[in-house]
């Protein structure tokens, strides 16, 4: 069982060296770009973290799940390990949790 783990992990290693050259491809082509998303994104999650004491507790909830998404990406940008997979599945994870929540009430 050891052995079956040992690929897994080096098929890990391979992604993640081919997310940094994809990101520094990304960097070196237009490196204003990270910057400036990774400034917008600060100041979004700096602009929605502020609790307000009138919301609903979906509403709560809702907006924390979208700050905590936003602070995934910002660490994955600024790691330089941010793919277009990773903005997807955040993307998708977000707009199915509404409907989650309102299929179970």
């Amino acid at each position: 069982m050891a052995a079956a783990a040992m690929p897994a992990v080096a098929d890990m290693a391979v992604v993640e060296e081919r997310k940094r050259t994809a990101a520094k491809v990304v960097t070196t082509l237009f490196p204003r770009i990270p910057k400036v998303t990774a400034v917008l994104i600060e100041f979004f999650i700096r602009r929605e973290s502020r609790v307000e004491l009138s919301r609903e507790p979906l509403s709560h909830f809702c907006q924390e799940e979208v700050v905590l998404a936003a602070q995934d990406v910002l660490e994955k940008l600024n790691r330089q390990v941010i793919t277009f997979q990773d903005i997807r599945d955040t993307t998708e994870n977000l707009i199915g949790e509404p409907y989650h929540i309102s299929v179970e009430d």
